[in-house]
């Protein structure tokens, strides 16, 4: 699930689907690059966020 995530980030950005829904580029895919960390456990969930109840 983590590749296909970063994958479709990646893509999503470079087919310019971020255009006028996304403000902040950068700051976006951190924020995914982020969370697949933390779902992965290679980097910790700030404090307060949870994991999705999937």
């Amino acid at each position: 699930m983590a590749w296909t995530t970063l994958f479709g980030t990646v893509s999503f950005e470079l087919f310019g689907h971020l255009e006028r829904t996304v403000a902040d580029h950068a700051r976006w895919f951190d924020a995914v690059a982020r969370r697949v960390g933390a779902d992965l456990g290679v980097v910790g969930r700030p404090p307060g966020a949870h994991a999705d109840p999937r």
